[in-house]
């Protein structure tokens, strides 16, 4: 009974987090008419709300910029990174135990 009413408390939890993000999906699919509803499902659903954003958002030119700054940070992690380890691992420490 214990184990029950831990998993029950975990799923409202769980419910109470992710409700806001199924909330903000369902209202991007909604005619604009709809959205101040807190209703999880429209009525119609609809795409218009990404045409109208693509069309007057350069969200292509931002996505590049994205991979690019990712790109470009994840190498140089990878570098420097392998390079910091490899020299600490030649380092020869007299007092091991204190690592």
């Amino acid at each position: 009974m214990k184990k029950v009413l831990l998993y029950l408390g975990l799923m409202l939890g769980a419910l109470t987090f992710i409700y806001p993000f199924i909330w903000m999906v369902s209202a991007s699919l909604s005619p604009e008419s709809e959205i101040g509803n807190l209703s999880l499902f429209p009525s119609t659903f609809t795409i218009q709300n990404y045409v109208q954003m693509i069309s007057k958002i350069p969200i292509g030119r931002a996505l590049f910029n994205s991979l690019m700054v990712a790109s470009v940070t994840t190498l140089g992690v990878l570098v420097f990174g392998s390079m910091i380890g490899y020299a600490l691992s030649r380092l020869n420490f007299k007092g091991r135990d204190m690592i």
